[in-house]
């Protein structure tokens, strides 16, 4: 499985380390903001990232725990583009981080 790093580096994961805390269905997971932007920092788009993702590259999920709200993603774009290309599990990674403008939007719009 190739896996791509938060630099943009892609490597082939054939070893045994896990290099991620789980694997969640994409549904269980709530997005922080209510809109993504079109560009990651790399300059990849989400819509490359959706193809990429369907063709096994694998971008890990920052997630924060809350204790009501429950798994919410530190890094909607790359969740949006797990659950556009329809798959059943994620990689996730778990953080105790969020940054306070994303804890915000979940409470004053929802989140989803």
């Amino acid at each position: 499985m190739c896996i791509r790093d938060s630099d943009g580096n892609y490597y082939d994961d054939d070893d045994d380390e896990n290099e991620f805390d789980d694997e969640i269905d994409p549904q269980d997971i709530r997005f922080a903001q209510d809109s993504i932007a079109p560009v990651f920092s790399d300059g990849t788009t989400y819509r490359q990232a959706i193809y990429n993702i369907k063709c096994g590259v694998r971008y890990p999920v920052r997630v924060y725990e809350h204790p009501h709200l429950g798994l919410i993603a530190i890094n909607n774009r790359t969740l949006y583009c797990y659950k556009e290309a329809c798959v059943d599990t994620v990689p996730v990674i778990f953080t105790n981080q969020i940054r306070r403008k994303a804890f915000d939007t979940i409470f004053i719009r929802g989140g989803n």
